[in-house]
């Protein structure tokens, strides 16, 4: 999902509001092992990229530059000159002891959390001689993507394109001009051209290339997207024209296709182009590359797909797939999402497209530490209510009276699932103004902030329009919070309750969401009548 880029504004201070029974002041402890720190102001739109307890990669989307800052907003060092995408993201992953940047001449640094030293460049220029650097990009395919675990890769992919004006099924430009290749790269028709690569798995403690996947350069590409869970990737093939559905293996490179032939019989023309959505497993919807979000656009009738035998690349077979019309609108794999705690779950209301309705599905798919299935069972669905207070599926958890209604449904950006020891996890949706927590595999609401409970807990200033705002949860984990952005106010509330524990306004002017990564979170608040902008971060610190 693209990482938001509203204006911000430089917040000269800020206001505690108390809260009866809850932990006033800036930086309360939340919890006997963390508690919050000062907040900390950076000029212009930036964003938490990635972080660890006590550092985090924060870009600045104006100037294209990034950091790493610790806990005290105290500037650490600079990353070399990170490629953007976009002009809003830097190509930027990590794990606990390493960052790994692609810098503006597509070359890949992996350097140190702690000072910035490197310990190893992977010269992408060298990959392939064939494949211009700059179309070989960092993808997100981990399964906690941007933040990198156990052996899993880092993963170069090659973009749909091979370069503006450049003809793959023969090599030559299209405009009817000349391209600069070198010897050997170019191809009189498909079956002469060479094979290019496509993916390439580097390992992150040595920097080697570990596997490849090619294709022929006559072969068109189309996107190539994460299968929940980050064990592939995959992407849509031409061969002449005709689709095939391909997918590589993260932990070997190991490729397979499966022909889609059979949308013919749904729309689909040849030269035409097909966007896939991984729902897990085998499954996949696919659509028109032309839908863009709307699901029942295009030419191509959106349909699911589920791949039944996948062929090794290369080989004489078409594997073998089922293709499923979609009646009316998709289910709720249309909308896969991994939480930065790793669980993968779909969610599918109000806010999100085909819906049309005021009710919310949603499934868990599986847990931090399980692999995706086939996930064939039903999703749950929460009706919203229509007034605050009405929900008949709600516990007596002590987190309040429903909020409910056609206000708002569920957004998924932003981190809304919450682990519960011992207990299934909750999900965060916004209903009715207010914000509810239901449980992630029953949908049953397990507790609520109403809209007048929140209103309360922000200024008065902020009345009008905490009715009207979108809130999009965001948990943070070891001070065990949910926190949401109301009018000019950030407020936290107990992920295990609903309750609110504290509220902070900020002067200046409305702000935007709550954004960030792990222990950081980042407000950007917009001042109209100045036009100043800036960021306001905070961080989660050891007691």
């Amino acid at each position: 999902m693209a990482i938001a880029t509203a204006s911000a504004l430089a917040l000269s201070a800020c206001s505690m509001i108390p809260i009866p029974g809850g932990n006033p002041g800036a930086g309360a402890t939340q919890s006997a092992a963390a508690q919050w720190g000062e907040w900390f102001d950076l000029p212009g739109i930036t964003t938490v990229v990635v972080a660890k307890p006590g550092l985090a990669v924060i870009a600045n989307a104006e100037k294209k530059t990034a950091a790493v800052y610790n806990a005290r907003g105290e500037k650490q060092w600079d990353l070399p000159a990170p490629r953007f995408v976009h002009d809003s993201a830097p190509l930027v992953q990590a794990d606990a002891d390493t960052v790994y940047v692609q810098r503006a001449d597509s070359s890949i640094a992996a350097l140190g959390w702690a000072d910035g030293k490197e310990k190893w460049v992977f010269r992408t220029r060298d990959a392939d001689r064939c494949v211009p650097a700059d179309h070989l990009s960092l993808v997100g395919a981990a399964r906690r993507s941007p933040m990198l675990e156990g052996s899993e890769p880092l993963v170069l992919s090659r973009e749909p394109q091979l370069r503006p004006g450049y003809d793959e099924t023969t090599g030559r430009a299209s405009d009817g001009g000349s391209v600069d290749l070198p010897a050997g790269c170019e191809g009189e028709s498909a079956a002469s051209s060479p094979d290019l690569a496509t993916v390439i798995g580097i390992d992150r403690g040595t920097g080697k290339e570990t596997w490849r996947s090619k294709e022929s350069a006559g072969t068109d590409l189309g996107e190539a997207v994460p299968v929940p869970g980050g064990t592939s990737l995959a992407r849509v093939v031409y061969h002449h024209g005709y689709p095939a559905l391909q997918r590589t293996a993260l932990d070997s490179g190991k490729t397979e296709t499966a022909e889609l032939t059979g949308l013919n019989g749904y729309g689909f023309e040849p030269g035409g182009h097909v966007q896939v959505i991984p729902e897990g497993g085998s499954r996949f919807y696919a659509q028109d590359a032309s839908a863009d979000s709307d699901p029942v656009g295009g030419g191509l009738e959106t349909t699911e797909v589920t791949v039944k035998t996948w062929a090794a690349q290369g080989s004489s077979s078409a594997g073998s797939v089922t293709i499923d019309p979609i009646p009316e609108s998709p289910g709720c794999e249309y909308s896969v999402h991994t939480s930065e705690q790793g669980y993968v779950y779909c969610l599918l209301g109000p806010d999100l497209p085909g819906s049309g309705t005021t009710a919310v599905w949603g499934k868990l798919l599986a847990g931090p530490d399980q692999q995706v299935g086939e996930n064939k069972g039903e999703p749950w669905k929460h009706e919203l209510s229509s007034a605050a207070g009405e929900d008949a599926s709600a516990e007596d958890s002590g987190g309040g009276d429903d909020g409910g209604g056609d206000d708002g449904g569920p957004s998924s950006f932003g981190n809304p699932v919450i682990p519960r020891d011992g207990a299934a996890a909750l999900v965060a949706v916004p209903a009715g103004g207010g914000l509810q927590a239901l449980d992630l595999t029953t949908g049953k609401s397990v507790w609520s902030a109403d809209r007048s409970a929140l209103a309360t807990a922000a200024p008065s200033s902020d009345a009008e329009s905490s009715t009207e705002a979108a809130l999009t949860p965001r948990y943070v984990p070891g001070v065990d919070e949910v926190q949401i952005a109301l009018g000019s106010s950030v407020i936290g509330l107990d992920a295990k309750t609903g309750r609110v524990k504290w509220s902070e306004a900020m002067k200046g002017g409305a702000i935007g969401m709550v954004t960030g990564y792990g222990g950081f979170i980042d407000v950007k608040v917009d001042d109209a009548g100045t036009g100043a902008s800036s960021s306001r971060v905070r961080a989660v610190v050891a007691q």
